[in-house]
């Protein structure tokens, strides 16, 4: 069993909803975030919040001691009211310069902090291993990642830094009120405590809601890209899907919009419960200090300035709840956030890159099972792949030629056994394998670059070599389309960018070959490399391969069994496990899988000859021209992958 550590492991058992999370846990959590985003744009914001808590400070304190001069005995000096009016203004302008500050930060904090955490994202998807994208739980935790990534940092931040704001104001006002009845602070404050009980529980509810709706979000974003993919458009009105797909859309849609009614009535049942509650507490508070004046423990002046102070500290403590809560829920979606970006950052696996792999590739018992999947892709197979030896693998569908070769790249790591190249072991966390080799599968990535671009993202140390680009076309048969595209190897692929060329599904599989070529690794393996070629070009390629012979190891998957003929070895899989072995000579002699399967392909092959036999009578010879060869099926049709 492989002991190496990946993002899958780490997955497994961790997405599960969760309890509600310590406020200030998520709140050094949202800091931490902006520091690494913005560090020096965080500490100018936060100085100018705190020249801000001040000034408003100063403006309470100085205006209560202007209070009982102006209501005293007079006679009045006229320079003291005046430096009265002095500090007061003076407060006034610190006040709105350092808001100025706070204003334009927090926008500047949000677009660096948005920026951040969508690189954060990028580096850990890069990061992830193969087999982290066969599971649900990562797709699921990814699309909430991303979700927070791209939305969340703006409130997160906007929320956070209000919330500072208003926490720093109301220590300067709870200053001025301490000053002259510290029980009508202790009070106030309590009231808002249903309001904060209230706005908690209604954020929990809603990140319950999301996080138990990201299966059928993912769904339903999926079938979106069904109705408006280029790739998908084809058959979605070959086969008249549009209603049928939109249908399912919509349903999943619906679904949601009820559920989130829903929660939308016992969001609103609780926010009106938690407001009356603030509401009537807060009465009490005026009540409070009526009763306090009328008794003579507060003065006049006091009481004004009390007063101000109540319903100023009750203006911030709404402002604290109200991003607090907000805080509170942009941090609950960026927990997920913190956690997709935290796997790629796991203990890592001790590989021994003093040496460079080379030599035979060795399988030793090596098993492979998918996550979920019922039976092993791969059931205790040994191989040994010389250097410089070409061999191919056939077998039926699933038979786990794509995994196999998947394995051979280091791309996913054996369940059980190991796969080693010379002295070193295959690890999806060891580079020196991965650069050793080039793949190209099946379903190969069409890159919408520059064709040099797409050829070149096969060595990219090496993007500005156009001669050695030119040469891996010429070797893939692709230099003559190329070179009559409008900007030749500068020419944009892809039509839906502006200028953008298409190519064939035979040019684009040239490129790709190209692309593998242009790798130049001791070990090529290529996965039905001619499964969109035209029988002159797939003769050219099995020749190019032939031409690899001794320097290369080169490892053909494939189901055209006519292609293996010129093959060192042939490697047959059937269910997972290496069934035989042997050259194509070798194999058809015998009465196994190989041998029943090429003779199927022979008579496939020869059935449009027979029947047009058949329909002659046997009085015209059979049509042996060129053309006609080159229109009949090329070997291998009947077999899938």
């Amino acid at each position: 069993m492989s002991d190496e550590r990946t993002i899958y492991s780490a997955l497994q058992g961790g997405a599960r909803e969760r309890g509600a999370l310590p406020l200030f846990r998520l709140v050094a959590t949202a800091l931490r975030l902006v520091r690494r985003a913005a560090p020096r744009e965080l500490r100018v914001v936060l100085l100018a919040q705190a020249m801000a808590a001040v000034a408003l400070a100063a403006q309470l304190l100085v205006g209560a001691s202007a209070a009982r001069y102006l209501l005293g005995p007079p006679p009045l000096e006229p320079d003291r009211v005046a430096g009265y009016v002095v500090a007061l203004v003076v407060a006034l302008v610190v006040q709105h310069i350092s808001q100025a500050f706070v204003t334009e930060g927090q926008r500047l904090l949000a677009e660096l902090t948005a920026r951040h955490a969508s690189s954060s994202i990028l580096d850990a998807t890069g990061s992830a291993d193969l087999l982290a994208f066969e599971s649900a739980e990562f797709h699921d935790l990814m699309q909430r990642a991303q979700v927070a990534a791209l939305s969340r940092p703006v409130a997160l931040t906007t929320n956070l830094m209000q919330m500072v704001t208003g926490v720093a104001a109301g220590i300067g006002i709870a200053v001025a009120v301490v000053a002259v009845q510290p029980l009508l602070l202790l009070l106030l404050v309590a009231t808002y405590v249903p309001l904060w009980v209230m706005l908690a529980r209604n954020t929990h509810s809603l990140y319950r809601f999301s996080f138990g709706a990201t299966p059928a979000d993912r769904q339903r974003m999926y079938l979106a890209g069904v109705l408006t993919g280029r790739e998908e458009a084809k058959e979605v009105r070959s086969f008249a899907l549009v209603r049928f797909v939109r249908s399912r859309f919509d349903a999943l849609y619906d679904r949601r919009l009820t559920e989130f009614r829903d929660l939308s009535r016992q969001r609103r049942r609780r926010a009106m419960l938690g407001g009356l509650a603030t509401a009537v507490l807060t009465a009490g508070v005026f009540a409070l200090l009526a009763g306090l004046y009328v008794a003579g423990t507060l003065e006049a002046a006091d009481a004004l300035v009390v007063a101000v102070a109540v319903q100023q500290l009750g203006g911030r403590m709404a402002v604290i709840s109200a991003n607090g809560a907000a805080l509170y829920e942009s941090a609950l979606f960026l927990d997920d956030f913190a956690r997709f970006t935290a796997l790629g950052h796991g203990p890592p696996t001790i590989v021994d890159v003093s040496e460079t792999p080379s030599g035979t590739i060795t399988f030793d018992h090596v098993s492979f099972r998918y996550p979920g999947g019922t039976t092993a892709a791969l059931d205790a197979v040994s191989l040994a792949i010389d250097e410089g030896e070409t061999v191919a693998i056939v077998g039926l569908n699933g038979s786990g030629k794509t995994t196999l070769a998947k394995l051979l790249c280091g791309l996913l790591v054996p369940t059980e056994g190991t796969v080693s190249w010379g002295s070193v072991r295959s690890s999806s966390r060891s580079p020196s394998w991965g650069e050793r080799s080039a793949v190209i599968f099946q379903d190969f990535v069409r890159y919408f670059l520059t064709v040099a671009e797409n050829i070149g993202v096969g060595d990219t140390t090496r993007m500005s070599d156009a001669a050695g680009i030119r040469e891996a076309a010429r070797q893939a048969g692709a230099a003559g389309f190329i070179e009559r595209l409008p900007d030749g190897y500068d020419t944009l692929l892809g039509p839906e960018f502006e200028g953008g060329a298409e190519l064939s599904g035979g040019q684009w599989q040239r490129v790709a070959l190209a692309r593998a070529l242009f790798r130049d690794a001791p070990l090529l393996v290529l996965d039905e490399p001619a499964a969109a070629l035209d029988v002159p070009a797939e003769f050219e390629l099995y020749e190019l391969i032939r031409t690899m012979h001794g320097r290369r190891t080169v490892v053909l998957v494939t189901h055209r069994l006519a292609s293996t003929r010129h093959a060192d070895r042939i490697v047959v899989l059937d269910d997972g496990r290496v069934v035989e072995t042997g050259t194509h000579d070798q194999l058809v002699k015998e009465t196994g899988l190989y041998a029943h399967l090429y003779t199927l392909q022979s008579q496939w092959l020869a059935a449009p000859e027979a029947d047009d036999a058949r329909v002659s009578g046997g009085a015209q010879p059979h049509d042996r021209s060129p053309a006609r060869r080159a229109a009949q099926p090329a070997p291998g049709r009947t077999m899938g992958r």
